[in-house]
This record gives C-alpha cells, sequence and structure tokens, in this order.
C-alpha cells in the first residue's frame, strides 16, 4: 500500500509540476510553541436551513509545552491536546444537536494516545458504550481537530504543496491527503460549488483582506471515492490566526467564520 501511495504522489507531482513536501519534514519538537494563547468569536452558517450558531475558539499552551484548544457551540463541543510537535494527545467531540446524533449515532467521542501512538477513540450514545476505534499516528498524521494548529503553525513556511494522512476518527482509518497553500483576496474563488448563506455572502462581497487559505482533498484510490475540497483560512500576519473554514460535500457543509 505504501507502494502506491508513492506512484499516487509522483503522478501527481509531474501532473502539476509540483513537489509535495511531508508534513513530517516541517513539523519539530518545537512547533507548538509558534501558537499563542488566543480566542475568537464568530459565527457557523448553515445555508440549507438558513441558520446560524455563535461560537468561541480558543487556544492555550499547556504545562508541557503543547497546546491545548476547544470550539464551543450550540452544536457540539470539541476539544484537543497536542504535544510540542503538534501529535495529537488526547481529544473529545461533544455531540448537543439532535439531528447530528442522529447522524453519527453517538453523542461523546473521546479520543486518548497510548504507549503505541495508537489513539484509541471510545464512542458512547448517553453513557453506553457503542464502539471502539483506534487509529495508529505516525509524524505525518493530523485529524480532524489538530488540522487547525497545524494549519496555523504551517502559515509562515515559504512552501505551498504539502503531503500528510489524515485520521478520520470516525471510520478508524488514515488517508493520504494533499495540501495547497495560497495567499489570496479572493474567497469567493473558493465558494463555487457550494450554497452560501446570504449574510455570508456579504461578509465575502465586502472583504478584500489578504488570507493564507491551506486547501486539502483526499489521495490515494480514497480521493475516486471522495472527490471533495476543503478550506481553512488564516491571518495573513502573525500569529497567523485562525479565520474560518469550510468544505466538503455541499449538503453537509457549514461555513465556519471569525466575526470579532
Amino acid at each position: 500500500m505504501k507502494k502506491v501511495y508513492f506512484i499516487y504522489f509522483i503522478l501527481v507531482s509531474h501532473l502539476y509540476g509540483n513537489t509535495f513536501t511531508p508534513l513530517s519534514d516541517l513539523i519539530d519538537k518545537n512547533s507548538a510553541q509558534k501558537i499563542p494563547a488566543y480566542q475568537v468569536s464568530g459565527t457557523i452558517f448553515n445555508a440549507h436551513e438558513t441558520k446560524t450558531y455563535p461560537f468561541n475558539f480558543q487556544f492555550q499552551p499547556t504545562d508541557q509545552h503543547g497546546l491545548y484548544a476547544i470550539v464551543k457551540n450550540p452544536l457540539c463541543i470539541s476539544e484537543v491536546e497536542v504535544g510540542p510537535n503538534l501529535a495529537v494527545l488526547s481529544s473529545t467531540f461533544n455531540v448537543k444537536h439532535d439531528g447530528l446524533i442522529q447522524r453519527l449515532q453517538y453523542n461523546l467521542r473521546t479520543g486518548r494516545k497510548n504507549e503505541f501512538d495508537e489513539v484509541v477513540f471510545n464512542f458512547k450514545l448517553d453513557a453506553l458504550p457503542v464502539k471502539e476505534k483506534g487509529i495508529y499516528y505516525n509524524k505525518n498524521t493530523i485529524d480532524t481537530f489538530s488540522i487547525i494548529p497545524v494549519f496555523q503553525s504551517l502559515a509562515d513556511k515559504n512552501i505551498n504543496y504539502i503531503s500528510a494522512d489524515l485520521a478520520v476518527e470516525n471510520n478508524g482509518m488514515r488517508v493520504p491527503i494533499l495540501i495547497q497553500k495560497q495567499v489570496t483576496n479572493r474567497l469567493d474563488q473558493y465558494l463555487l460549488n457550494y450554497t452560501v448563506h446570504e449574510d455570508f455572502k456579504k461578509i465575502i462581497k465586502n472583504n478584500n483582506k489578504t488570507y493564507i487559505v491551506f486547501i486539502f482533498r483526499v489521495g490515494g484510490w480514497q480521493g475516486f471515492f471522495y472527490n471533495h475540497r476543503h478550506f481553512y483560512v488564516f491571518s495573513s500576519t502573525p500569529p497567523y490566526k485562525y479565520v474560518g473554514h469550510w468544505g466538503g460535500t455541499d449538503k453537509l457543509n457549514l461555513f465556519s467564520w471569525v466575526t470579532d
């Protein structure tokens, strides 16, 4: 399987004339210290139901020179703790929204890294065990919780194409991803495949600031089945704070945007 992934990356690099640098070459043992303590507030836009939800996002350095992050909104509460090299140590996903609970079939997911570099995820529904999944993380692995601090730490890197592995917690699997970093003041180009909330349209239309945008898609054979992009937006000046994200299928997409 590793040989297949290697051939895939070579083909992609040849097709687009780019070389993808492994994430593990860009993250070091002090990467978490680049991210200061800060918090932002914003809005989640659901265009399909014409709804909005407030959110609050906090970053806090830990005593172990790592980083703790928590996101609170009416839909869920997400927490992650990473080490100095941004490797996931533990995470919690507490689901509050009935529709989301019905789709996921759980309302609490906890993850903790063991001595074998495996992050074991336990799923519960109303305190009753549902399932357990384990994913082995290597130095090239990020997941849906650690992705924001990892991207923020990469914002000052003079590199535009990155390869990594994404741990998909719900499925207990790791998939290869290809990441592109762009600097732009045209965010509307990333909205073409999405139904956009009217309030979010106004924000983008009246905005000509310059941002750093990380775009990723699934690679390997999995990319044939999940052919969607995800977009993560950060400020273009140090410390490159989180601004927003969206992506995946239009049907399930939510726009997250910092408004404070």
